[in-house]
């Protein structure tokens, strides 16, 4: 596993930007192409989370519903590191998500205790319409993680599948900082990270279709 260090370090032969070797630079130090990494690495967390791609998927399976609690508390999920929730389990029953009003609206008409059967997402808790009937330890929640800050001897996210890619646009992006014209190159990186994530996905989520023989 390559290291953010490893990819600053390599991005420093584009940018021409190094002294007795790599690692020591003229006019971009290691914690300004840090910054720069670190945005980018969110950047991609949010186009992969709006593919609902596998790479930032996450299961959480220690969080236990409260009896009588008609919410979960999930401000501590991933240590904050979370962007959305794709779906919430208990045991092998999937709860079906519905939209905040709608919760608001059919929890008028319950009263008392019952086993959670939909749900909706408020700021960082889950919503029940009334009181979980039960502590329920097989509470399950699927949901999008974030990468965070990282440091320089992190390992890069994504098993290493977007090193070559976020390398050279760390490299643009240094350059569009020397040119002075970053602002001109925001929505054209925007797009590029779109279009790369976009490729991965399909490119993981395809099924090749099976060959049937028969023998004549």
């Amino acid at each position: 596993m390559a290291t953010l260090q490893d990819v600053i370090d390599d991005a420093r032969y584009g940018l021409v930007d190094y002294v007795d070797g790599v690692g020591v630079g003229i006019e971009f130090d290691d914690e300004e192409l840090l910054n720069y990494l670190n945005r980018m690495i969110s950047l991609m967390d949010s186009q992969l989370s709006a593919l609902n791609s596998d790479l930032v998927e996450a299961k959480e399976e220690d969080i236990d519903t409260v009896a009588s609690q008609a919410y979960v508390d999930i401000s501590g999920l991933n240590s904050g590191n979370w962007t959305r929730v794709r779906s919430v389990w208990i045991g092998n029953d999937r709860l079906d998500q519905v939209s905040l009003p709608y919760l608001r609206y059919t929890s008028m008409f319950r009263s008392g205790d019952a086993r959670p059967t939909i749900w909706a997402l408020s700021h960082q808790k889950i919503l029940f319409p009334q009181g979980c009937d039960d502590a329920h330890t097989d509470f399950v929640i699927y949901y999008d993680k974030k990468t965070g800050t990282l440091t320089l001897s992190d390992n890069m996210p994504y098993n290493d599948l977007f090193n070559g890619f976020l390398r050279e646009m760390l490299v643009q992006t240094a350059k569009a900082k020397k040119d002075e014209r970053l602002n001109k190159s925001a929505d054209i990186m925007t797009r590029l990270f779109k279009e790369r994530a976009m490729h991965e996905v399909i490119a993981r989520e395809f099924v090749p279709k099976q060959y049937n023989y028969t023998e004549f």
